[in-house]
């Protein structure tokens, strides 16, 4: 039988270290039974310095958290050292082989520490007898189980210190915003949600965060699934939420999956109430909410968007809410018929759904940018017609492709040079759009647009030299495609739109459009690449864009004009944004004004009050009686039929019809605002352009000559600059018409919202005085001819 392992001294080196069995003899012991009596108080000690670091970190102090981020992994590696050290000189066996074979289990063990495992039976009896051995094992596992609880500290201590902001949460708000799920829009929204209310206290952001934002079952966590779904948020998520400063909580439920049959409302169903963990959710939402509940379902998958949304609004917590204050639930889904339908069913009136299209979004903010318009991209004449030719190209023919294709078809609608009054003809405009998948993609479209003469070269269309718009099935990575491409930069092309769904790609597809364009066009006036960039958090692709805009700014201001290589005006610091432009981030999109307060819709209604406004002047200018004239918000519950007289039954499909044309009428019209400006300064300078702001013109109700003040000398330029504003604001009426799928039908008073059908869709010449006039009442509101201001006020 082989004699137990025991030894006096053990020699390292050639020193040797004494081994003592009875440990009661030495200092050492003190130290280390003191250690084992005190191991309790240590643990919540460290428990105690964790949740306070937590909070420290929760109140923005981040030094703590840079310091563990800084040192952290150096902490890792010594402590790892130094409990492979440990263990190989534990597992020594008395023979000098031993200290290099223990070296795997060793290196085992040492890891193990780092999740809680210590194996003392493995240290030989020698050493486990050694106080000063023991002390530096325990100590060497204490400083592990830190460092682990470190690395956790920042999920641990974060879901702690949220339990506990949510039980100790008691005061009310006026508005409470609930986003469900996190995500890069929940981000963006509610940190533009921080800072537009910065200072008050008025507010409330929480963030439900789901285990799966897909539209599959979820399957709720048990026993060890859970303990690790709770540190499985992350890190840039934890960064976000810790800089929002928001209420948070986790749901094992995704509201899409329950299964709910049609409902008409009257029935409320107990959907929030019987999920896990909501119970805060719902004492926010019933008690500590004054006036206002905004729900958001932001993620990307559009369908779970809208039955959660649908499941959510008959839910008895939101419709008792809704007896005492508003609930509005954002839809983050494609603006189109299909999911509009969530927004017309209200059986609530204080139940409000909105359709979030970010890719809408991004093409209306274009709209409102004068530079970006194609008015800046063409040539102008005295009398505001147009001689040279819009030429644009879309690469992308998704949501925002198609999105754009309408913006230039509408807003490139101009009156071309040589019109006269009685012969008005839209001045040049082409769109070449390209996409791989075009084949799959044009279908709808087509059907939606009858009026306007597509030609789809997949098709072998022979229509190619009279349409307007032609669709492309091309691969923009293709030899194809970079033919065509310099066919279209040498006939002018001066307005280009990248939007597929890669970044990188849209970028790099930008700069070669860039480079061609100086290589074949004899000048890069009128000229743009505009690019779709959805995510630039560390500001690459600004840098990339700026870089090659200030190099050809620099060009334009060397000195040296053959060779062009110095100058000393353009700065390696300037930001300049043009030709190549960015836009459709998504930092830009989500934001206060363009989800919630909703500053499009807002300006649309600012423009009818004063078109409205104009009318009534206009009236009793005329002698005629003032008539009652419905504002935005009475004119959309009468067409709804949310009044008292038509209250519970359905709106018509005419009413709902016109109702969205109409809207979208009063919205472009407040940004083609810019446009007429434009055409009118660039036409008349400031001098006579100043005529309008002081209101030296007046006109009579459907009528379509102006008059001069007796004061004031007669321009005949002017009122020819007025005549081509009108002309032109008829051309984009068309426009925007045509690209909606209506069609002429019958005289000028025919309409038929049902079947698409409108009379004034004609020529300029072809339509009665009275309808003429209508289109100088929209120059008048444009340009500020008639004053409104005592109506307004």
């Amino acid at each position: 039988m082989m004699d137990t392992f025991s030894l006096d001294t053990l020699s390292f080196g050639g020193i040797d270290f004494p081994v003592y069995e009875d440990l009661t003899r030495y200092p050492g012991c003190a130290i280390f039974s003191s250690f084992g009596l005190c191991s309790f108080g240590l643990a919540a000690l460290t428990i105690a310095i964790a949740l306070g670091c937590s909070y420290l970190i929760d109140r923005k102090s981040h030094w703590i958290e840079e310091q563990v981020n800084k040192y952290l992994f150096a902490a890792f590696l010594l402590v790892w050292s130094w409990g492979f050290i440990i263990y190989n000189i534990g597992l020594y066996t008395g023979e000098p082989w031993s200290i290099f074979g223990n070296v795997p289990i060793a290196v085992l063990y040492a890891f193990g520490m780092f999740i809680f495992e210590s194996d003392v039976s493995a240290i030989h009896q020698p050493f486990f007898n050694n106080g000063w051995f023991m002390l530096g094992f325990s100590t060497v596992h204490f400083f592990a189980a830190v460092i682990s609880l470190a690395f956790v500290l920042k999920h641990f201590g974060f879901n702690v210190i949220s339990a506990l902001k949510r039980s100790f949460a008691r005061s009310a708000k006026k508005n409470t915003y609930i986003f469900w799920g996190m995500n890069d829009a929940t981000y963006y929204l509610a940190k533009d949600i921080n800072n537009r209310f910065a200072g008050t206290r008025d507010y409330r952001i929480v963030v439900v965060r789901t285990t799966n934002d897909n539209n599959e079952t979820a399957i709720e966590k048990t026993g060890v699934e859970r303990l690790f779904d709770f540190f499985s948020m992350k890190n840039r998520d934890l960064e976000r939420l810790k800089e929002l400063n928001c209420y948070t909580l986790r749901t094992p439920k995704n509201l899409a999956t329950i299964d709910n049959k049609l409902n008409d409302g009257a029935t409320a169903l107990n959907i929030l109430q019987k999920q896990p963990r909501q119970k805060f959710l719902c004492k926010i939402i019933s008690r500590m909410t004054t006036d206002t509940i905004h729900l958001f379902f932001l993620s990307n998958n559009e369908e779970a968007n809208i039955r959660a949304v649908a499941n959510l609004r008959i839910d008895s917590t939101i419709q008792t809410f809704a007896k005492k204050g508003k609930v509005k639930l954002y839809c983050h889904a494609r603006f189109n018929s299909v999911h509009r339908v969530i927004e017309d069913d209200r059986f609530s009136e204080n139940i409000e759904v909105k359709v979030v299209d970010s890719s809408h979004i991004s093409v209306e903010l274009l709209k409102q940018k004068g530079d970006l318009q194609p008015v800046s991209f063409v040539n102008i004449e005295k009398d505001a017609t147009v001689s040279s030719a819009f030429n644009s190209l879309v690469v992308g023919f998704s949501e925002v492709g198609q999105d754009t294709v309408r913006f230039l078809y509408e807003f490139g609608a101009f009156v071309k040079q040589g019109s006269t009054n009685d012969n008005v003809e839209r001045s040049e405009f082409s769109c070449h759009v390209v996409d791989k998948e075009m084949a799959d993609l044009a279908g709808a479209f087509a059907a939606n647009a009858p009026s306007i003469n597509l030609a789809m070269p997949f098709l072998d269309d022979e229509k190619l030299q009279e349409s307007p718009i032609t669709l492309h099935q091309l691969d923009c990575r293709s030899a194809a495609f970079y033919k065509k491409l310099e066919i279209w930069i040498k006939d002018n092309l001066n307005y280009a739109v990248i939007c597929t769904e890669n970044d990188e790609l849209n970028i790099s597809l930008a700069i070669r459009i860039f480079k061609l364009a100086i290589r074949y066009r004899n000048t890069m006036e009128n000229f743009c690449v505009l690019v779709r960039i959805h995510n630039d958090g560390n500001e690459h692709f600004r840098r990339i864009a700026e870089h090659y805009n200030r190099l050809w700014a620099s060009e334009l201001q060397s000195t040296d004009k053959k060779k062009r290589t110095h100058q000393k005006k353009i700065r390696t610091t300037d930001h300049i944004q043009m030709p190549i432009y960015l836009f459709g981030l998504d930092e830009q999109t989500y934001t206060y004004e363009n989800i919630i307060s909703d500053k499009l819709e807002v300006n649309a209604k600012r423009y009818k009050a004063k078109y409205d406004a104009s009318i009534d002047k206009l009236r009793r200018l005329s002698g005629n009686m003032a008539e009652d004239i419905l504002t935005w918000e009475n004119e959309h519950k009468d067409l709804m039929q949310l009044t008292e007289e038509y209250k519970g039954f359905s709106p018509t499909f005419s009413g709902i019809m016109r109702l969205r044309r109409i809207q979208s009428q009063n919205i472009a019209n407040c940004k083609h605002l810019i446009t007429k400006q434009k055409l009118a300064l660039k036409a008349l300078g400031e001098e006579n352009y100043s005529v309008f702001e002081k209101h030296q013109l007046i006109r009579k109700e459907n009528e379509i000559t102006y008059v001069w003040k007796e004061y004031v000398k007669p321009k005949p330029e002017i009122t020819r600059v007025l005549d081509v504003l009108a002309q032109t604001e008829h051309l984009r009426w068309n426009a925007s018409h045509e690209i909606l799928g209506y069609l002429d039908k019958g005289d000028e008073n025919h309409k038929d919202e049902a079947r698409l059908q409108h009379g004034c869709l004609k020529k300029w010449q072809e339509l009665s005085p009275l309808i003429q006039s209508y289109d100088y009442n929209v120059v008048d509101v444009s340009l500020g001819i008639i004053d409104t201001a005592e109506k307004s006020n």
